[in-house]
């Protein structure tokens, strides 16, 4: 997971990258295969779901306020004219439209909810484009 973290925060999200800094500096000096690591991750997906979760209760209980800010962006896997190449989604209700862009993507919609002076996510949601 830390692997994971690292990616997200400094590598945009390049594991690969991740690892090899994380080997290279000696952080973690038997580091996984990327392949491996994936694997790993995917294995425990649902637990770090649950974790966020459980974090964005106890934020939620810890926060005195009761006006919250929805916001939602797509996360585009590729653009509409590469959609014929993509190889991790096949369904057709993952394609979607960005208004503000006026152009259409290929990906999934994420969902955030925070308090109303953004003291952190409460919940985020992951949803296929069919529905806007």
């Amino acid at each position: 997971m830390t692997t994971a973290v690292c990616a997200a925060m400094f590598f945009n999200g390049n594991h690969r990258k991740a690892c090899d800094y994380m080997k290279d500096h000696n952080l973690i000096p038997n580091m996984l295969e990327k392949s491996r690591l994936n694997r790993g991750l995917h294995g425990i997906s649902m637990l770090i779901n649950n974790l966020f979760h459980q974090i964005g209760i106890s934020l939620k209980e810890m926060s005195d306020s009761t006006e919250y800010l929805l916001d939602s962006f797509p996360v585009p896997i590729c653009d509409n004219i590469q959609i014929f190449n993509v190889k991790l989604i096949f369904s057709e209700e993952y394609r979607g439209y960005i208004a503000s862009k006026k152009r259409y993507f290929y990906g999934v919609r994420v969902q955030l909810l925070t308090t109303k002076n953004c003291r952190g996510v409460l919940q985020y949601a992951r949803t296929c484009l069919h529905a806007w």
